[in-house]
């Protein structure tokens, strides 16, 4: 090649050379015991696969080059692989996140590219998901340079500076903290590469596939056990005693093999004691020039932090890559950046604060009422407070005649409700701002909700779905927020199922502007681009079309603005019952 007596083709067809263009393909997708393939999201959708497994191979797939779809052998980006059905839109986050590990990560200080490494490094990504892709990276042909867009092979990629010494010792190292795959086949942690090596080649298009010994649904005891100890305890079924790692070994609880499993399990904070921590430690914050001192979980769930940045710094905590003290800086830090930042008087709305001047421009309030009703005294007015707020969702059941107060989930539970109703019900919670519990008076995300038990686990990606029409929809082209409506266009959502959330949100206050966070005048929201004039019409004129819930007193298709008139409000708490 020194010499030219190579040619441009000579050169890519070389296997080397290629090796480090293309790299080598990671695993494909699943191949059951009757010789059918899958893909890895089918077989989570079909629960051979775990969610949890199911993610870390696509992100394994996204961070060496390519959603696959081992079926008919077609390659695609994150983006392009939703729009084909290859993977649903629920993942499609968490795959734009490691696709980046390819195209790269932008430096959030000065907007230049950088590497998987120096994304680890600002904290960008966590460090045992970055070690995972990186290792996949070189199980697959070597760490990917996302500016000259190639493989390097490791040891030219650390002399470069793309990752450093004790990374590079980690990666040399096939120790645990490399070992982030999971084998369904024998419940071992491995790497990328040990999981490869398990993969057969299907002939036909020469990819890797991951056999799966069983078509059975997934229900491993030993992911129970990994579970358990990651709470603090294994629970002993004979004497309902709760024992840490090495009592269940000497009780013969656990097999040997575990152990050193389960020990790395118990050594993480459980989320017990995250919110335990985080309830009795006191920080002072300076809000609107007043200092008040609050507990770290109380400012965790102001409307100063993202869901995201919430459960970022709640996983560095849980696996003790951060401590309190340097949390407590961090937060001050971010609550004074963002007050310093606020140009103007602003009022909580449904996740964030909203610029009042933003209630004029939206022609929410109009400037007589402003100047009436200045400062605090504004969100206590009831039009202002419908638009931040709402009027509020079902909260719960009144059972006749015990006049028994139930929340959604309880109610599922005694039968009173059917599943699909209940569902439809806590769907339009989540889908107004918050899932309700009537009786503590108390409100949650649907993952807290998850966390406190007030959903249950089988309720939880669809609630997740119908809290995007508050917190908006990523589209999987743009990677822009967008509403409901526009989600619906896109197909990210049904059209049935969307225009059942949009008339609970009418019902309830106004449709809600996911970027704002606050309810738009349904008039506005048309102008805004929120609602189109068709979808106006179906849902202002009741048309069977927004008849989506089902009273069963009746046994008739309502709206929800008609099945709110048959509830009944809470005395105690203003929460309206069914």
């Amino acid at each position: 090649m020194r010499t030219g007596k190579m040619s441009v083709q000579e050169v890519t067809e070389d296997e080397n050379v290629n090796m480090y263009l293309q790299g080598k393909d990671s695993i494909a997708g699943i191949l059951l015991p009757d010789s059918q393939i899958l893909t890895i999201y089918q077989a989570r959708q079909k629960s051979l696969l775990m969610p949890g497994t199911a993610l870390v191979l696509l992100e394994a797939q996204a961070a060496t080059g390519f959603i696959i779809d081992p079926v008919v052998n077609r390659k695609f980006s994150v983006d392009d692989a939703v729009k084909a059905n290859i993977v649903g839109a629920d993942v499609c986050q968490k795959l734009r996140s490691a696709e980046k590990a390819v195209t790269g990560y932008k430096d959030p200080h000065d907007g230049k590219i950088i590497s998987l490494f120096q994304a680890m490094q600002k904290d960008l990504i966590l460090k045992e998901h970055g070690i995972r892709l990186l290792e996949a990276q070189i199980a697959t042909g070597g760490i990917i340079d996302p500016v000259n867009s190639h493989r390097i092979p490791v040891h030219v990629a650390y002399k470069r500076g793309y990752f450093d010494k004790e990374m590079n010792q980690i990666l040399n190292d096939p120790s645990d903290d490399t070992k982030g795959f999971f084998d369904p086949n024998t419940f071992e942690n491995l790497t990328y590469l040990q999981l490869l090596a398990r993969c057969v080649i299907d002939p036909s298009t020469g990819l890797s596939l991951l056999p799966l010994k069983s078509k059975r649904k997934m229900n491993i005891e030993n992911i129970r056990e990994r579970s358990q100890a990651a709470t603090g305890f294994i629970v002993d079924p004979y004497k309902n005693e709760r024992l840490t790692v090495d009592e269940a070994l000497k009780a013969k609880l656990i097999a040997p093999q575990m152990y050193e499993k389960l020990l790395s399990a118990e050594r993480l904070y459980s989320e017990t004691e995250i919110k335990q921590m985080f309830e009795k430690t006191p920080v002072t914050i300076t809000v609107e020039k007043t200092e008040t001192s609050v507990s770290l979980w109380q400012v965790f769930h102001s409307g100063y932090f993202t869901e995201d940045q919430r459960l970022d710094i709640m996983e560095k905590y849980r696996t003790r890559n951060i401590s309190i003290e340097t949390i407590i800086k961090l937060v001050v830090s971010t609550i004074n950046k963002l007050e310093k930042s606020k140009s103007s008087k602003s009022i909580m709305g449904l996740r964030k604060t909203v610029p009042v001047e933003k209630l004029m421009d939206l022609h929410i309030i109009d400037t007589d009422t402003y100047e009436k009703v200045k400062n605090d005294a504004l969100a206590q007015n009831d039009q202002v407070r419908r638009h931040m707020k709402g009027t509020g969702s079902i909260a719960g059941v009144n059972v006749y005649p015990s006049h028994q107060i139930m929340s959604i989930n309880e109610a599922k539970k005694e039968a009173l409700l059917t599943h699909g109703n209940a569902l439809l019900l806590l769907e339009a919670q989540a889908a107004t701002g918050w899932i309700i519990d009537p009786i503590k008076n108390k409100f949650y995300s649907v993952e807290e909700a998850a966390k406190e038990k007030i959903i249950g686990p089988d309720m939880l990606e669809p609630l997740l779905l119908a809290e995007r029409a508050v917190t908006g929809y990523k589209d999987p082209y743009t990677g822009t927020t967008i509403s409901l409506n526009e989600a619906m266009k896109e197909r990210l959502i049904e059209r049935k199922n969307g225009i059942r959330l949009l008339e609970v949100q009418i019902a309830t206050g106004g449709v809600i502007d996911p970027h704002q966070s606050l309810r738009l005048p349904i008039e506005v929201a048309v102008k805004k681009g929120y609602i189109d004039e068709e979808i106006r019409n179906v849902v202002l004129d009741l048309t069977n079309e927004a008849k989506g819930f089902y009273d069963q007193n009746t046994k008739e298709n309502i709206s929800y603005q008609e099945l709110l008139k048959c509830c009944e409000k809470d005395p105690r708490t203003g929460h309206m019952l069914l």
